[in-house]
């Protein structure tokens, strides 16, 4: 990288390794002025007397615009389209209020000490703040009332939290601040590992399986090694970019930058190379896939996409209104889709190709509470305080009802007949039982590690599950006792699979990771071939040999 600077040392070239130039200016005041990008599209600022800047235009000349009070604070943004946010400050200069261009206003309070105490949305409900006589928050309560509890050691740090419901995740650090164990609500630890550098060098699960990081002499991480000690390591040029990975089977994936740091090309264990090229603004232009297939990319001056052109010619477009919004698509059959947005940006209303117009309409506080699809028919949607979804209502006056529990998670669901369904949680917030509208309750039991380890039907019929030390499901046992299991390699894909009743079906794959093979407990093997793009292009069925006195017979239904 080149900078040129001026006589008052301001940068006005940078030019990159590939010689691509970016040219700033200022005004007399020592502003910027302009950035003239290597496309030769320019940016522009404008000041007032006080050297405040009042506008940014953009190359397209699309202008946002920046008012004052008369203190010098920043109130208002108007966007290109002539869409106004506002802000209040009190006093102090603290922003107290912001209103949309809808005039739905969100305000803020402060304590003595300037500290955020609450925030009151649009629709008038409370989120509130509380804060120890060190300024350290150690609540906060939504608008429901619900409060969550931070505690703090005496040198500051979280040493434990507390939801609504009173369950409790703990923290503990070494000397150095680095946080050494996490505890949740039922008493499981995982512990991290560090290094001088405090770098984390390993981490242990509670079931005591320990996951570890290699790191070089630059603190770039080299390795990963998982419980079962398969290796995946990853190799930097001396940029400290990652110029390749391999998995634990040795096979090599591979990066190429160009001397501006970007990505032309990836390279798979095969060889198989996919390159990419940039124009000088550094906007992806082209991508080039193994089989020499290229897709082109056509941007604006605003460095949008306007253009999408595939392998074969076809060209998809998109335009913009002056606020940078996508109002309209075509496909390369000509078939052209619009999106109407309202002064904040939401998209309210979109158009298909053939006319069918959908709509959407949005409460004070930005939730959607109404749709409408082409067909005129609307569904409503109905928000608690804490923004949760608590009713729907479809086009023929069905209702749907859920309720929460305090810390936000589900506590039943009722649909449109009546039929209610309730769910219960452990302290770690993972659902552990559910009771249906006859009273049928099915249970789930986890693991230390937080997997389900038992699932009991509302009947009573229990399956089992097993993992291995990496965290992968390696067999079920259903409520019969038959047990299926699953065997991995060392790169972590499905190597065999054993069902309850001992058929083995066994997976091959290529060094690029894609299954080429399977063979099923008679030997039958179905083969696929892929190009050099990935794409599968032969699938070869199982030869199926019967011998006599066998006969194939075909049945219609």
């Amino acid at each position: 990288m080149t900078v040129v600077r001026d006589n008052l040392n301001r940068p006005i070239v940078d030019e990159n390794a590939l010689g691509e130039r970016t040219t700033l200016t200022y005004n007399m005041n020592g502003r910027l002025s302009s950035r003239e990008n290597p496309l030769g599209q320019i940016e522009t600022h404008v000041y007032d007397s006080a050297k405040r800047k009042i506008a940014d235009v953009s190359p397209l000349n699309a202008r946002t615009t920046y008012g004052y009070d008369s203190t010098g604070r920043r109130n208002s943004v108007t966007n290109p389209l002539g869409a106004t946010w506002t802000s209040v400050y009190d006093a102090a200069g603290k922003p107290i209020a912001n209103v949309n261009p809808l005039g739905n206003r969100t305000t803020t309070v402060y304590d003595e000490a300037s500290r955020q105490i609450a925030v009151i949305n649009p629709l008038g409900n409370r989120s509130t703040n509380v804060y120890d006589p060190a300024g350290r928050r150690i609540a906060s309560v939504d608008p429901l009332g619900h409060r969550s509890t931070i505690m703090h050691d005496a040198l500051g740090r979280v040493a434990f939290q507390v939801d609504p419901l009173g369950n409790r995740t703990s923290y503990a650090y070494d000397d150095r601040g680095n946080r050494t164990a996490v505890e949740n609500p039922l008493g499981h630890r995982t512990t991290s590992v560090y290094d001088a550098a405090n770098r984390t060098i390993g981490s242990v699960n509670p079931l005591d399986e320990r996951t570890t990081n290699v790191y070089n002499a630059a603190g770039q991480r080299t390795a990963n090694v998982n419980p079962l000690n398969e290796r995946t390591t990853n190799v930097y040029d001396a940029a400290g970019r990652t110029v390749a990975r391999l998995n634990p089977l040795g096979h090599r994936f591979t990066t190429v930058y160009d001397a501006a740091g970007r990505t032309i090309a990836t390279e798979n264990p095969l060889g198989y190379r996919n390159t990419t090229i940039y124009d000088v603004a550094g906007n992806a232009i082209a991508t080039t896939n193994a089989l020499g297939e290229r897709s082109t990319t056509v941007y604006d001056d605003a460095g949008r996409v306007i253009a999408l052109v595939n392998p074969l010619g076809y060209r998809t477009t998109s335009t913009y209104d002056a606020a940078g919004q996508a109002i309209a698509s075509v496909d390369p059959l000509g078939n052209r889709s619009t999106s109407v947005y309202d002064a904040t940006g939401r998209k309210v209303a979109a158009c298909d190709p053939l006319g069918n117009r959908a709509t959407i309409v949005y409460d004070a506080a930005g939730k959607s509470v109404g749709s409408v699809n082409p067909l005129g028919y609307r569904t409503t949607e109905t928000y608690g305080a804490a923004g949760r979804t608590v009713a729907t209502e479809d086009a023929r006056g069905h209702r749907t009802t859920t309720t929460y529990i305090a810390t936000g998670q589900v506590l039943a669901y009722e649909d449109a007949l009546g039929n209610r369904t309730t769910y219960g949680y452990d302290a770690a917030g993972r659902q552990i039982q559910a009771q249906n509208a006859r009273g049928a309750i099915a249970t789930t039991q986890y693991g230390a590690a937080g997997s389900p380890v038992a699932s009991i039907s509302a009947v009573g019929s229990r399956a089992t599950m097993s993992y291995d030390a990496a965290g992968r499901l390696v067999a079920v046992e259903n409520p019969l006792g038959n047990r299926s299991t699953t065997v991995y390699d060392v790169a972590g894909r499905v190597q065999a699979t054993v069902d309850a009743i001992g058929n083995r079906t066994t997976l091959s794959y290529s060094d690029s990771g894609q299954q080429t093979a399977t063979t099923d407990a008679n030997g039958n093997t179905t083969t696929t071939t892929y190009d050099v793009v990935g794409r599968a292009i032969v699938t070869a069925p199982a030869k199926i040999v019967l011998s006599e006195p066998e006969v194939l017979r075909v049945f219609n239904p």
